[in-house]
Formats: C-alpha cells, structure tokens, sequence
C-alpha cells in the first residue's frame, strides 16, 4: 500500500484514493476576505470551484461548524470552498485544510507515493500560513488525518470483514448478499504503548463488486508541532495497521518487498 515510508514497497498497491488533512485554530479567527489570495491562486489550477457548509467537529460534514474567537464570543464561520480536477478535490475553510487524491489505472495513473502527497500538502499548508500572516494571523495545528481507501480484488466484502477482525487467523469464503450491504468498523492502535491513537479500520462493499478496505488514522497536535511531520507518523501507524490487517498472500499478490 505505502511505497516509501519505513522503506516499504508494494509494486501494485491497491489504493485508489487518498485524503490528508490539517485542522488549526486561527487567532484571530479568520476572514473570508482575508483568505481571497489563497482561493484566487488555488482556482488557476482547478476545473471547478464551489462553496459549500464548512465542516465541525472532527471533520463531520453533517455536524454544524461553530468557531470561537480568542474573547470566547462565537464567530460567522468561514465557508468551505471546494476545488476540483480530475484527480483531485482542496478544500479549505476557516480551521482546515483538506486534499484528497483518487487513482485510477485507466484515468488518473497509479498510486503516485506518500512522499509526494506529502510535499504537495506541505507545499499548500505552507502557502496558506503565508497568506494569512500578512493579516497578523497565526495558525496552529490542532490535529491531522491521514486516510487511505484500498480496493481489494478477488475477494467478497464478508470474507474480508472477517479477514480483518480476526487479523487473518482465519479464512473463510463468504458469499455477499445480492442486495444489502456488507461492512465492518475497528477501532485499532499498532502500537498502543508508544502513542495514544485514534484509528479506523473500514471494510465496505460496493456497486462495483469490489469491497474497499479503508484505513484512518488521526494525530492530536500539542502546542508547536509541525503538521506535516505528524501527518508522517499518522503514516507510519497507517501502514502498520495494514500490514496487521492484511494477509500476507494478499500483500504478496500486491508485489511485497
């Protein structure tokens, strides 16, 4: 699935979409207006443009956005404006930064690698920070996701959901309902004494007949960390995760070095 961090290879990973994102605090709390130079370079290099309801809590695009500025009074949030290509979709509003990339053999190419995904979103971040600082305005990071949907060939969703929640110490062939839907939800840590964890691990099926295997992992930020460098431990834990999670014929189908 990751083909470069901890040196890990496959040589046909299953990905097909990949999302990273940085939630901050703004203080002061930020201003469509103040934003307008981002948005302005962002839609040169995009098909479409398009605002929508900004998103709350953890990133819940149903949960109502509510910010709060530094005097504790609520504030009119900024919206979340939406840019699309053919293999991409950047969203920001007043606390986030999101992108995320689909991939697609026949359309967009092959999975292009967490370490580029990485320099285009530090890239983004970086221009983002630069852009509102001209208006006295200081970011930080309060958390980070990393999220990778895997489509797994050859394989019905209830035999993968059982594949995973038993981390592959049993295989059973399990036939998905003609209609109906087949899907399983772990919450899962790889390394729970190193660090507090926030995982998820998916199994989905889908119209297409092939279940997806999605995996997402978040990082809270303590004060002065760099987002990019724990969206690249929310990697780590990504990839570990997989490989618990995956069977090792699975992964030796996929080309494993």
């Amino acid at each position: 699935m990751m083909q470069e961090s901890f040196a890990y290879r496959l040589e046909r990973p299953p990905v097909t979409s990949v999302s990273l994102r940085i939630r901050f605090k703004a203080s002061p709390s930020l201003q469509n207006w103040m934003l307008a130079p981002f948005l302005t370079d962002m839609r040169k290099d995009h098909l479409s443009v398009e605002e929508l309801p900004p998103y709350g809590g953890y990133g819940d695009p149903f949960e109502p956005s509510e910010e709060v500025d530094d005097t504790g009074t609520t504030v009119w949030p900024v919206p979340r404006t939406q840019f699309t290509t053919a293999d991409r979709i950047l969203a920001v509003q007043g606390n986030e930064l999101e992108v995320t990339w689909t991939f697609n053999d026949a359309d967009t190419g092959a999975y292009a690698g967490f370490d580029s995904l990485l320099s285009a979103m530090k890239s983004l971040y970086s221009r983002l920070v630069e852009t509102v600082s001209v208006h006295g305005v200081r970011i930080s990071p309060k958390f980070v996701v990393c999220f990778y949907v895997n489509s797994i060939r050859k394989m019905s969703a209830g035999t993968l959901a059982v594949g995973v929640l038993t981390q592959w110490s049993e295989t059973i062939e399990i036939a998905d309902p003609e209609q109906g839907y087949v899907g399983a939800r772990l919450h899962g840590c790889a390394n729970p004494d190193k660090h507090n964890c926030d995982s998820l691990i998916m199994v989905d099926s889908t119209d297409g007949g092939y279940p997806n295997l999605s995996i997402r992992v978040l990082r809270d930020a303590e004060d002065g960390e760099d987002p990019i460098v724990l969206l690249t431990s929310a990697h780590d834990e990504l990839i570990a995760l997989f490989r618990q999670h995956t069977s090792a014929a699975l992964r030796g189908g996929w080309g494993e070095q």
